[in-house]
């Protein structure tokens, strides 16, 4: 599933990515409240720069507060947001057992914005912010400590 150049706006709802790659390009409008990406069966997830969205998770049902979803049998893939998207994303995103890269300076507005990752790598700069009341993503308890590992 590729979104290149204009503008998309998908109808609220699930959507399965069943082998290969989710690729938002460069100078591509994608915008969509209440979806989820389900990716499978090997997968991946790929941002580019220059890329704009404007995505929400469902806020209730069984999906609710997930905006991509990396199966967990699918160990080692590499999914990858690249710098200088314009983008506001509401949700979590998780891929439990696989490696997300964020790149660059990936700019947006994240009122809410989980990552959640095997191994999650930021070079660059990102914000991120927790203020999910009322979107439908449950609250991740911290443990005693976070530790940041290089």
């Amino acid at each position: 599933m590729t979104f290149t150049n204009g503008t998309k706006t998908l109808a609220a709802g699930n959507y399965i990515v069943n082998g290969g790659e989710l690729r938002i390009n460069g100078n591509a409008t994608v915008n969509g409240a209440g979806v989820m990406f389900y990716l499978t069966n090997g997968a991946t997830l790929r941002i580019n720069g220059g890329a704009t969205m404007n995505l929400s998770a469902p806020t209730t049902g069984d999906w609710a507060g997930l905006l991509f979803f990396g199966n967990r049998t699918q160990a080692s893939a590499l999914n990858r947001v690249n710098g200088n998207s314009s983008t506001i994303l509401q949700g979590a995103i998780y891929f439990p057992s696989q490696e997300l890269d964020f790149q660059g300076n990936f700019s947006g507005d994240y009122a809410c914005l989980q990552v959640i990752g095997d191994k999650i790598t930021y070079t660059g700069s990102a914000t991120f912010h927790n203020n999910c009341v009322g979107t439908g993503v449950k609250t991740i308890p911290t443990p005693g400590s976070i530790a940041l590992v290089e």
